[in-house]
């Protein structure tokens, strides 16, 4: 019988190319996404069930689980929430309607795809895989609704390796920095703005700073997202994995005088 693996925003970005991964392994894949008819496309291609899901709805959870847990027997083997949407702003001019917006649908998604997904993988003794960000761990400039709703899912995978590790259930955490996705192409839009360059000059520049010196593509991500749920990490819960290319590594108070050497 295949394994059974849950994607939320699966439609595009790195959900997409998860999705697209596991199928490749001979996973079955469930994929949650508010865009259905993208993903209906992409089941043409890979062994995709696709549901348009509001991650952070629980009527909408429960209009679908019923139907999940028919397809993949009553259990699932990972669990992966992903979905997540950025807005910029400082806490002074941070849009409401985008504070609550990004709380429902990074925080509370998160939640609730643990909330829903926990029962089907307690059956299984499966792991759920929490996508957050380097701003899990740091700040960012005028992004306070993004920083502080990645913060709060680390909370929540903390949370659930404590209550879920005795059930043999594990949850992790990775960490990405600069990666190429349609959304970091977004947030190079100022920077090509601001120097009048290519999107592959912009995403040099935000990674000049780091000792791999460029962005991540996204199937370097999935390949470590995909061993932290495979029986290789059978021993790792609860562990909130960077991946940003030795960015967290460097003193950033120490960058004028490293550029001195240079």
């Amino acid at each position: 019988m295949k394994k059974t693996v849950l994607i939320t925003g699966a439609a595009q970005g790195l959900g997409e190319c998860l999705a697209r991964h596991y199928a490749a392994n001979g996973y079955k894949v469930i994929g949650l996404d508010l865009n259905k008819e993208k993903m209906e496309h992409l089941s043409a291609e890979i062994d995709l069930h696709p549901f348009g899901v509001d991650v952070s709805s629980r009527d909408s959870w429960e209009s679908v689980i019923g139907e999940i847990a028919e397809i993949t027997g009553g259990a699932l083997d990972v669990s992966i929430a992903n979905a997540g949407v950025l807005r910029m702003g400082n806490a002074v001019d941070v849009d409401d309607k985008d504070w609550d917006l990004l709380t429902r649908a990074n925080f509370t998604g998160a939640m609730m795809t643990a909330k829903f997904t926990l029962p089907l993988l307690t059956k299984n003794k499966g792991n759920i895989l929490f996508l957050g960000s380097i701003s899990s761990n740091f700040a960012a400039a005028n992004d306070i609704s993004y920083v502080a709703t990645k913060h709060g899912v680390n909370g929540i995978m903390k949370s659930v390796a404590l209550d879920f590790g005795p059930k043999g259930v594990r949850s992790n955490m990775i960490c990405p920095g600069w990666m190429k996705t349609p959304m970091s192409n977004e947030e190079m839009e100022g920077i090509m703005k601001r120097y009048e360059c290519s999107l592959d000059e912009a995403y040099s520049l935000a990674t000049k700073n780091l000792p791999l010196r460029r962005p991540a593509e996204m199937q370097e991500i999935a390949e470590v997202i995909y061993f932290v749920t495979s029986e290789h990490a059978s021993f790792m819960t609860g562990v909130n994995l960077t991946v940003d290319g030795g960015g967290s590594t460097v003193d950033v108070g120490m960058l004028a005088l490293d550029a001195l050497g240079e």
